[in-house]
């Protein structure tokens, strides 16, 4: 989508925490997978000015943590969902700050208030336009506008963060420094994230995976993250996979969809 697009919100996602009705499917054999090549240099850039304080999501009995090189690592608290289910809330493509996002952020709280939402994944296309303007661009996207939801949000990256429009390095950066500010979770390109229960119970995995590295594969490309897809999997709870390419649409997003979920 582009900037002139509405953003995407798809209808609240309810994930049963027991019995059939699983997200995503595991292979029994999935590999342990080979470390996805470092992030080029051109990557990695100065951090933009500090910002205040953003209110921390309202959380819950349940803790949300990341797998790090060394094991999991706790990111806060999270609510534990209800009644047996956890309530997600997606939302992609809504890189735009203006009267389309506070529109959808309108949406999602009205959805929310609906039925509850206990945590959110953002499916990419995070920023567009001019990397040159990122940090600002995004400060409107995430500060000021879904962090207010007060979720903890699982984001990845799309084809804009890439691609597309000049000084994509520049919006990568923007995000991942980011990461941890007001509940966003984007510590990288790939990366695996569970909800756990205070007596060490996964409700939920999460397999956030870069698929512009399988849609427009080349040099420099972090890869899919199938060390993401192996720890999220190994959790034997409900999987989710997080990415922006989806599989089995029939080539609606640029006709490569075959190829990502053939990598999956």
């Amino acid at each position: 989508m582009n900037r002139h697009s509405r953003s995407f919100l798809w209808p609240l996602l309810v994930v049963p925490l027991a019995g059939l009705g699983l997200v995503g499917a595991c292979a029994p054999d999935v590999p342990a997978s080979t470390p996805s090549p470092a992030l080029p240099a051109s990557a990695v850039v100065a951090a933009p000015p500090a910002l205040p304080e953003l209110p921390a999501p309202l959380g819950g009995d349940c803790r949300i943590e990341v797998r790090g090189p060394d094991g999991w690592l706790d990111r806060g608290g999270a609510s534990c969902g209800s009644g047996g289910r956890i309530g997600v809330l997606v939302v992609g493509d809504m890189g735009w700050p203006g009267p389309i996002l506070d529109a959808t952020v309108a949406g999602m709280r009205a959805r929310c208030d609906a039925g509850p939402c206990d945590l959110g994944l953002l499916a990419g296309d995070l920023i567009y336009g001019d990397g040159a303007d990122a940090a600002l661009r995004w400060r409107g996207v995430w500060d000021e506008a879904l962090a207010g939801l007060r979720l903890p949000f699982a984001a990845v990256l799309g084809n804009h963060e890439w691609r597309q429009e000049p000084n994509p390095h520049l919006k990568r950066a923007a995000v991942f420094a980011s990461d941890g500010r007001g509940g966003l979770i984007a510590p990288g390109p790939s990366f695996a994230a569970r909800l756990r229960t205070s007596d060490g119970r996964t409700l939920l995995a999460i397999a956030a995976v870069d698929t512009d590295s399988v849609a427009n594969p080349g040099p420099g490309m972090p890869g899919l993250g199938a060390e993401a897809l192996a720890a999220a999997c190994g959790e034997g709870a409900p999987v989710l996979w997080l990415g922006h390419h989806p599989p089995s649409s029939e080539g609606l997003h640029h006709t490569h969809e075959a190829h990502v979920e053939a990598a999956l």
